[in-house]
């Protein structure tokens, strides 16, 4: 699959509610993310819940971008702006600073 992506994701492992379904998060982006999931929606299904980051809980609006065996991706439609920076989410632009040694 390859897929071009508006926004970078980040490894991040959230507990997700998708549907009143439960999952985890395998990367993240301010735009949506893809999550473990044993029964995904079908592609296209409009979808909303929740995603805790750092003890908070996020409500979302998205829709099913993709699914695959056992995952699928996420657009998020609407999400609170302050999500992005809780979450680690990094703009385009931005560069990670390298680690010091």
């Amino acid at each position: 699959m390859n897929l071009t992506r508006a926004m970078p994701r980040l490894p991040r492992q959230f507990k997700v509610a998708v549907n009143g379904a439960s999952a985890v998060t395998l990367d993240v982006s301010s735009g949506g993310f893809c999550a473990l999931l044993t029964e995904a929606p079908q592609q296209g299904t409009s979808v909303s819940g929740s995603i805790l980051v750092r003890g908070h809980s996020f409500p979302f609006s998205g829709r099913v971008a993709w699914t695959g065996a056992d995952r699928m991706g996420v657009c998020f439609t609407q999400i609170p702006p302050t999500f992005a920076e809780s979450a680690g989410w990094l703009p385009p632009d931005a560069r990670p600073t390298p680690p010091v040694r």
